[in-house]
C-alpha cells in the first residue's frame, strides 16, 4: 500500500512538473513579455520572472475557478467600509492614481524645464521664426537633448499609463463621484503625450500642439481637484484611515 501511494505520489510530482514546463512557463512568460516595458527587463529579467510566476500555476487555476472557496463579501453601497476587501481594492486604485499624478507631474516638469532652456531668448519671436532658431547648429545639440529626454521620459508615461489601466471606474467613482472621469482624462492625456513623442518630429508644431492639448486635460483634472479640495481629503482620509 505504501509503495500504491509513493507511485501516486510520484505520478502527480512528474505531472506538475510537466505541465508546469511544457504549458506554464511559456505561458506565464510570454504574458510578463507582454506587460513589460523596458526592452532591457524584456530580455533579462521578464523568462525569469515568467519561470517563477509559473510555479504557482495550480494556485492561480484555483482562484480563478474558486476551488478555495468563494470569500467575496457582498458589498453594501451603503456601508462601504466595512467590507475590508473592498476597501483595500479601494485604497490599491487610490495608491496607484496618486503613483500615476506623481509620474506625470515629473514628465511634465522635466519637459517644461528643458523646453524653457531651449526657447530663451525667442519667447519673443514667432513659432517659425523660433523653429529656425532651433533648427541652426547652435541650438540642434539642445534639441538632440531635448529628444533624448522625450525617450527616457516615455517609460514614466507607460508606467502612469499602466498604473491607470489597472484602476476599476466603478471602484473610484465609489471613493468620489467622478473621480471615474477624472481617470479616464488622464489616461487621455498621457496616450496623447505618447502619441506625441512617437509620431511626430522634435519641437515641431504639430508635437507642440498635440502636447498642449495634453497639458489643457492636465489642467481640467487640476481644477477638478482644486474644486472638489474638501470633499476629496474626507473620501481620502476614509480610504487610508
Amino acid at each position: 500500500m505504501v509503495e500504491f501511494f509513493k507511485k501516486i505520489g510520484i505520478g502527480i510530482i512528474f505531472i506538475y512538473f510537466a505541465l508546469t514546463s511544457f504549458i506554464a512557463i511559456p505561458v506565464y512568460t510570454w504574458n510578463e513579455i507582454k506587460e513589460s516595458d523596458s526592452f532591457l527587463y524584456y530580455i533579462t529579467l521578464a523568462p525569469i520572472v515568467g519561470s517563477v510566476k509559473a510555479l504557482a500555476w495550480p494556485y492561480d487555476l484555483g482562484k480563478k475557478y474558486n476551488l478555495f472557496g468563494n470569500r467575496k463579501v457582498n458589498y453594501n453601497p451603503l456601508k462601504p467600509y466595512q467590507d475590508s476587501s473592498r476597501k483595500q481594492l479601494k485604497k490599491d486604485n487610490v495608491t496607484r492614481y496618486v503613483l500615476a499624478t506623481k509620474l506625470l507631474i515629473q514628465h511634465n516638469q522635466e519637459i517644461m524645464d528643458k523646453a524653457m532652456k531651449i526657447t530663451q531668448g525667442t519667447l519673443t519671436k514667432s513659432f517659425e521664426q523660433a523653429q529656425k532658431d532651433v533648427n541652426k547648429s547652435s541650438l540642434k545639440e539642445l534639441k538632440n537633448e531635448f529628444k533624448k529626454l522625450l525617450q527616457k521620459n516615455s517609460s514614466l508615461l507607460s508606467q502612469a499609463k499602466k498604473a491607470l489601466k489597472k484602476n476599476d471606474y466603478d471602484i473610484m467613482e465609489e471613493v468620489h463621484p467622478g473621480f471615474g472621469d477624472i481617470q479616464d482624462k488622464l489616461i487621455n492625456a498621457v496616450e496623447i503625450y505618447q502619441d506625441a513623442i512617437k509620431n511626430e518630429e522634435i519641437l515641431s508644431k504639430a508635437q507642440t500642439t498635440k502636447m498642449t492639448s495634453g497639458d489643457d486635460i492636465l489642467l481640467d483634472v487640476q481644477n477638478w481637484m482644486q474644486d472638489n479640495q474638501k470633499t476629496l481629503q474626507t473620501a481620502m482620509d476614509r480610504v487610508y484611515k
